[in-house]
C-alpha cells in the first residue's frame, strides 16, 4: 500500500464517525420526510398508499406561490445585505486590523449565541413609533411625527439580517484568509486599481465563500416564519409558516412534508441560478485550483 493510499484510508477512517452523525441527523430525517410526502394522511394515521396528489395540491395553491415569492424576496434581500455588511467587516479585519481578528470573531460569535426572541423583540422596541430611532429623529427636529419603521419590509430584512449576517461575516472572513498579500501586490504592480484588484483577484478567490454565505443566509432567512409576522405585521406570511401550519395546526404530516420538499426544491433552484450567474461573471475559481 502506497503512502497516498494510506493517507486516504486514514482520512476516510477519521471522517467515518462524522459521516455517520451527518447521516443520522440529516439524511435519515430527510428520507423519512420524503417517504411521508408521498403518503396519504387520514384521521386514523398515515396510509401506505403511494400518491403524487400532495404535490399537485401544493402546486395548485395560490397561497403557496404568494408565500414563496415573499420568502424569496426577503431571503434574497437579507442575503445581499448580509454579504455587503459581512464583506465590509471581514475586509476591515483582514486588511486593516488583522490583530483585531480574534476580538472581532469573538464578538460575532457572541452575537450568534444571543437569544433569538430577545433580539427580535429588541428590534420591535427600537423600530416602534416611540422607539429609539423615531425619538432621536424627533429630538433633532428631522421629523414631525413618527416614521412607520415597524411592520415594513425594511424592518423584516433588518431583523433577519441582524440574526443571520454573523454567519456570512465568518464565512467571508475565512475566505479572505486565503487571499495572499503577494497576489494583491502583483495586481497593483501591473497597474490595477483598488476596484479592479477586488474584481479580478479578491472576489474570484473568495467566490466559494461568497456563494456559501449567500446560500446559507438565503435559505435560513427564506425559511424563517417567526420574524416576518412579528416585525412585518400579521399579513407577512412566509412559506415556512405554511409548512409549520400543516404540521402543527392541521396535523397533516404528508401534506406538510410535500410543502417542505417543494419549498426546498424551489429555493435550491434559486441558489443554482445564483451559482450559474457567478460562473458567468467569473466570480468562481476554476475547478482544480486557484484562479
Amino acid at each position: 500500500m502506497t503512502r497516498t493510499m494510506r493517507a486516504r484510508l486514514l482520512g476516510a477512517t477519521l471522517l467515518a464517525p462524522l459521516g455517520a452523525v451527518f447521516a443520522l441527523l440529516l439524511v435519515v430525517p430527510l428520507g423519512i420526510g420524503l417517504w411521508y410526502s408521498f403518503r396519504v394522511g387520514s384521521i386514523f394515521g398515515i396510509e401506505t398508499t403511494l400518491t403524487l396528489d400532495n404535490y399537485r395540491q401544493v402546486l395548485e395553491r395560490d397561497a403557496f406561490w404568494t408565500a414563496l415569492r415573499t420568502s424569496v424576496v426577503y431571503g434574497a434581500g437579507t442575503a445581499i445585505a448580509s454579504l455587503l455588511v459581512g464583506f465590509a467587516i471581514a475586509r476591515y479585519v483582514r486588511f486593516e486590523r488583522p490583530r483585531l481578528a480574534g476580538f472581532i470573531v469573538g464578538a460575532v460569535m457572541l452575537s450568534v449565541l444571543g437569544g433569538y426572541l430577545v433580539r427580535i423583540y429588541a428590534w420591535r422596541t427600537l423600530l416602534s413609533d416611540n422607539g429609539v430611532f423615531n425619538s432621536a429623529l424627533e429630538q433633532v427636529g428631522a421629523i414631525d411625527g413618527p416614521l412607520r419603521l415597524l411592520f415594513s419590509p425594511g424592518a423584516v430584512i433588518l431583523t433577519l439580517g441582524s440574526i443571520y449576517a454573523p454567519y456570512a461575516t465568518l464565512l467571508i472572513l475565512a475566505g479572505l484568509e486565503n487571499v495572499r498579500d503577494d497576489e494583491l501586490d502583483a495586481a497593483r504592480d501591473l497597474g490595477a486599481g483598488t476596484v479592479r484588484t477586488y474584481r479580478l483577484v479578491v472576489l474570484p478567490l473568495i467566490g466559494r465563500s461568497l456563494l456559501l454565505a449567500f446560500s446559507l443566509v438565503f435559505l435560513l432567512a427564506a425559511a424563517d416564519y417567526v420574524i416576518p409576522p412579528l416585525v412585518g405585521g400579521p399579513g407577512t406570511q412566509m412559506v415556512g409558516a405554511l409548512v409549520a401550519n400543516q404540521f402543527l395546526a392541521t396535523g397533516d404530516t404528508p401534506m406538510g412534508a410535500a410543502f417542505g420538499f417543494m419549498t426546498l426544491l424551489l429555493l435550491a433552484f434559486v441558489v443554482t441560478l445564483v451559482w450559474a450567474a457567478m460562473r458567468v461573471l467569473r466570480l468562481l475559481p476554476r475547478e482544480g485550483g486557484r484562479r
